[in-house]
């Protein structure tokens, strides 16, 4: 995550848009790119980052309780 957004209200949308449509909702994620967004990383730290690592993608791997067995 680089930036976020300031709250977006979903009121504005149709709920059967967004809630319960059965088609891709692409007005919602363009209203959401159309606000205001705050910054988390300059443009020299973002060159500065790395990948993760073997290790690391392993340890996000890592599940604390197992999803039940199907029946």
């Amino acid at each position: 995550m680089r930036s976020y957004s300031r709250p977006f209200d979903l009121r504005g949308f149709d709920p059967k848009l967004w809630v319960t449509g059965r088609k891709n909702c692409w007005e919602v994620g363009e209203a959401v790119d159309e606000i205001r967004h705050y910054r988390l990383v300059t443009k020299r730290q973002a060159r500065v980052l790395r990948l993760r690592d073997a290790i690391e993608r392993r340890a996000g791997a890592l599940l604390e309780h197992r999803p039940p067995r199907k029946r």
